[in-house]
């Protein structure tokens, strides 16, 4: 009669998975209708390996190892490669164990599983839910599930892969152009009317608008004639005369001499900044004036309050509040000249501080 499967050998550098290879033999002799104990032991020693059969050997000395039981055999190699451990040890472990990065939802729920098996939980669906919300990575989704009062660990969980799924499909999807993408676009366009029209003029080249880059690409540019969304060759005033400048071509709604020049300071080299993202994704605006604005302050020397008299100070104090300004110290206004010296410069143009800058 052939036999229903197969057994491979132990592998003893990997001792934790002991358990699982006995609960392979037990389907095994359990497929194969073996019920004898001498041979469940003899068939165990066989198929172990050289190096499982070995320790074997030494645990079962003086007696020779064949003569052992089944049962007994078992019980030898289990106090081996899986030693009784304290089950406040196993929980610590559970406790500690947090989602890793790349790790998904449904990854990590079995790794909880498994962790918990030696733990003795009596409430193991309560555990492993205030474990999974607890170390999970996403903070924000993090954050929504302890707002929860009633919440289940299959409700946590379906909301966890629910989201994971959502943000898969995103992933998958056709990226929006970028603004230099767009900006090509208009490029483009703006290349084929000057061929089709050499005399007209067209609109100064600007990054594709956000709605433009999710819908087509052919999307009609500005008229500078009447402001209108259609071509500069389809424009009926472009035979027109401006009633504001005299000249041809465009009505006085568009006319770009009526804008009235606004007056410069003075031109400044601003203080050049690095920027740096937040983890919220907002940039963040802080300048190095070490080079710049530092070397013409005035010290003021101050001395450095010791904490014994700043408790003297509040005797007598009834309310004591912890204050935490939002971006630095940028709530107190400063004077234009002030305001002049904290000048950077941006990848967008020059950028005056109002506000005290830290």
């Amino acid at each position: 009669m052939a036999k229903i499967g197969r057994l491979s050998e132990f592998d003893v550098s990997h001792p934790e998975r002991w358990e699982s290879y006995v609960s392979r033999m037990e389907n095994y002799f359990k497929a194969n209708q073996v019920r004898e104990d001498s041979l469940k032991a003899a068939t165990l020693l066989c198929v172990c390996g050289q190096d499982a059969f070995e320790i074997a050997e030494n645990l079962a000395a003086p007696v020779p190892v064949e003569s052992v039981s089944y049962a007994d055999l078992k019980k030898l190699l289990k106090e081996h490669f899986h030693p009784k451990v304290s089950v406040i040890s196993w929980r610590h472990t559970f406790e500690q164990r947090d989602q890793r990065s790349g790790e998904s939802a449904k990854e990590y729920i079995t790794a909880l599983r498994k962790a918990a098996k030696p733990c003795e939980f009596k409430d193991l669906e309560e555990r492993l839910r205030d474990r999974f919300v607890c170390g999970l990575r996403h903070r924000e989704l993090q954050q929504r599930l302890f707002a929860k009062e009633e919440l289940s660990f299959q409700d946590a969980l379906r909301e966890v892969t629910a989201e994971e799924a959502a943000g898969g499909a995103v992933k998958n999807m056709r990226p929006i152009r970028s603004s230099a993408e767009g900006a090509s676009v208009h490029q483009e366009d703006v290349r084929r009317n000057s061929e089709e029209d050499p005399d007209e003029e067209v609109d100064r080249l600007h990054p594709a608008k956000e709605e433009n880059q999710k819908g087509s690409s052919s999307a009609p540019l500005k008229c500078i004639g009447c402001g209108g969304r259609h071509r500069r060759t389809d424009c009926k005033f472009r035979s027109a005369t401006c009633r504001a400048c005299g000249k041809q071509g465009h009505i006085a709604a568009v006319c770009l001499g009526r804008r009235k020049a606004q007056p410069q300071e003075e031109r400044l080299k601003g203080t050049r900044f690095p920027s740096q993202n937040r983890a919220n994704g907002d940039i963040r605006i802080c300048a190095d004036y070490k080079c710049t604005l530092n070397k013409a302050l005035q010290q003021h020397a101050y001395p450095v309050p010791v904490v014994s008299h700043i408790l003297d100070s509040l005797k007598g104090g009834h309310v004591f509040a912890k204050l935490d300004l939002a971006q630095a110290y940028q709530q107190l206004p400063v004077d234009d000249d002030a305001a002049i010296a904290q000048t950077i410069v941006t990848h967008r143009g020059a950028f005056k501080e109002t506000p005290h800058t830290f």
